[in-house]
């Protein structure tokens, strides 16, 4: 599995996270099945070292996923990242029929040494 991330909050929209702009992207495979995909950042919100991305898919070769919202987690552990995905429990993102922006599940998956080095920002909301 790789991910890449582009996600970003300007400082002007800082109170809405749904705001946030960029695009991410990611393959998913095992034993040669699997699908890549690339979305459309649709919210972003962070805490501490861990930050929540949405986004709607743009462009997949899995059938159905296109339109589809995912999050995704990212753990900032400093060369030690790890990940989780919002079709975690359901096994594809196609499946994630009514998915609220900003959601995914725990980072369970852990990042392999020598890559990664995602980081994360924390967000100081104005309230």
């Amino acid at each position: 599995m790789t991910f890449s991330f582009d996600a970003r909050l300007a400082a002007a929209h800082n109170g809405d996270p749904q705001k946030a702009t960029g695009t991410f992207r990611w393959s998913h495979y095992l034993d040669g099945a699997g699908a890549w995909a690339k979305a459309r950042v649709d919210c972003l919100v962070t805490g501490g070292k861990v930050a929540v991305v949405s986004g709607v898919i743009t462009d997949s070769d899995l059938p159905g996923a296109k339109g589809r919202r995912v999050g995704v987690t990212v753990h900032d552990r400093g060369g030690h990242d790890r990940l989780g995905y919002s079709w975690a429990a359901t096994g594809s993102p196609v499946d994630d029929k009514h998915l609220a922006p900003c959601v995914s599940s725990a980072p369970f998956e852990k990042v392999r040494g020598g890559t990664g080095n995602f980081r994360v920002v924390p967000w100081k909301p104005p309230f």
